[in-house]
């Protein structure tokens, strides 16, 4: 029995907010869902790159796409952003949890810097618990909603040299399944995607060798991999993705 093509437009009429939506994975997930006919809130810290993934949705179909500056470690400004979006849009439909960071120096049982430590927790734990209360509300009172939270592989391995930012991620996990367990009769999607090493800007610099490069993950497969609840019916739920990199990246 032939399978009846998918709508190019799966996200017609949604409002999908994407933190950390200016470059790479976040970037790629924002285009991915304006080719899908979604609108757009991006948010960054700045919004000077913003502007050109924003520009970038609305040439790939997105009927609208806004750029916020927000410091995400803020619960007022979080909380004043949702108010904002559900005063003109009524609801985020998709909530993006993409935002996140590394220690510059490294983090371990030995050695560390607290205040980097300490916003580091506060971007890739707490600002995506946050925002999920936020936004959760609507979402069960409409008995629908997605929200995909970009882990890591560290959240399923011990990471001995980024010890915060295994920690930030195990934490994130935690959430993430724990809210699915808790909204999925509200038919409530809740997903979380651990990538293995993404091509980024956080991954690579001047001197990563360019056949490196080349084997690491685009940050398109995850934007694939973000699309797949969308693709799904509404009676499945693929709740813990790990995309891993094909041959050794180093090697």
């Amino acid at each position: 029995m032939s399978r009846p093509l998918a709508s190019k437009h799966l996200l017609a009429g949604k409002l999908c907010l994407v933190t950390g939506g200016s470059r790479g994975i976040g970037r790629a997930i924002a285009e991915a869902y304006a080719e899908q006919g979604a609108k757009l809130a991006l948010v960054a810290r700045t919004t000077s790159q913003l502007e050109e993934t924003a520009e970038s949705c609305r040439k790939l179909g997105a009927p609208e796409a806004h750029v916020f500056a927000v410091d995400l470690t803020d619960g007022k400004q979080l909380a004043d952003l949702v108010k904002q979006l559900e005063a003109k849009f009524q609801m985020v439909n998709v909530l993006v949890n993409n935002a996140g960071m590394m220690s510059k120096s490294g983090s371990t049982p030995r050695e560390g810097d607290a205040a980097e430590e300490e916003m580091l927790l506060k971007l890739n734990t707490l600002a995506p618990m946050r925002l999920t209360r936020l936004v959760t509300p609507k979402m069960v009172e409409a008995k629908e909603g997605l929200i995909v939270n970009v882990g890591s592989v560290a959240a399923l391995e011990p990471m001995s040299s980024v010890c915060d930012y295994a920690a930030s991620k195990w934490g994130l996990r935690g959430w993430s399944l724990s809210c699915h367990e808790n909204l999925r009769k509200d038919n409530i999607k809740v997903v979380i995607i651990h990538p293995g090493m993404v091509r980024t800007d956080m991954t690579t610099s001047d001197k990563t060798e360019a056949s490196a490069q080349k084997r690491m993950i685009q940050p398109t497969d995850i934007a694939e991999a973000a699309l797949l609840a969308v693709r799904m019916s509404p009676s499945a739920v693929p709740n813990e993705i790990t995309v891993r990199p094909g041959p050794p990246v180093f090697g």
